[in-house]
C-alpha cells in the first residue's frame, strides 16, 4: 500500500487483503460486516483466512480462495505454520478428512 493508500500490485499484504474482501461476501453466510481493521488484525496476527478455514475446517471456503482467488496454498502464518497442517486440528473434527484431501490433491507439500 503507497502512503495515499492505494493498493499496489506489488505489495503482498495488500494483495492479500484485496483477496480477503472479495471473498467474505461470498464466504459470509451470516451477512456479517467484518472491518477493515478486524482484517488487518487477522492478517497481522499472522493467520490469514486460508489458515483460519483450514483450521475450522471449511472446505468450501478453502475451495473459494484456492480455485477462484488463486492463493498461495502453501502460504505460512507468521509462525510458519501452513493450511495442510492446520487443517489436522482438535476444531477441524469429521471435516479434517475432506480438507486434507482437498488441499494435498491441489499441491499442498506436507513435508514443509
Amino acid at each position: 500500500m503507497d502512503v495515499s493508500g492505494t493498493i499496489t500490485k506489488t505489495d503482498p499484504s495488500s494483495r492479500m487483503m484485496e483477496t480477503i474482501k472479495m471473498a467474505l461476501p461470498v464466504i459470509d453466510n451470516n451477512k456479517t460486516f467484518l472491518t477493515s481493521r478486524l482484517l488487518l488484525n487477522i492478517y497481522f496476527q499472522g493467520l490469514t483466512p486460508l489458515h483460519l478455514a483450514a483450521i475450522h475446517g471449511r472446505l468450501e471456503c478453502l475451495k473459494l480462495m484456492i480455485d477462484k482467488f488463486k492463493v498461495d496454498i502453501n502460504m505460512p502464518s507468521k509462525t510458519g505454520w501452513r493450511p495442510v497442517h492446520l487443517v489436522i486440528s482438535n476444531q477441524t473434527g469429521k471435516r479434517a478428512y475432506n480438507c486434507l484431501s482437498f488441499l494435498l490433491e491441489k499441491g499442498a507439500d506436507p513435508s514443509v
